[in-house]
């Protein structure tokens, strides 16, 4: 049940915007198979908002840019 317990919450944590924490797949069963699942998923999620993140700011630094050289 710890690994259960640890995997609801790591999903917990990921509905509510977290993807920081990797989540511990251990074992081979259907449950170790379920968190090696949800731990490539919860990285490439970090990784589309990193990239969003990255080009957020490319947009607010060329906004501001425009901006002043309007000005």
């Amino acid at each position: 049940l710890q690994r259960l317990r640890a995997s609801a919450s790591a999903i917990g944590r990921m509905a509510d915007g977290d993807y920081a924490d990797p989540v511990v797949a251990e074992g081979r069963d259907e449950l170790g198979q379920m968190l090696v699942s949800i731990e490539a998923m919860r990285g490439r999620v970090a990784s589309v908002l990193q990239q969003v993140q990255g080009s957020s700011q490319t947009v607010s630094t060329a906004s501001r840019e425009i901006n002043e050289g309007t000005a």
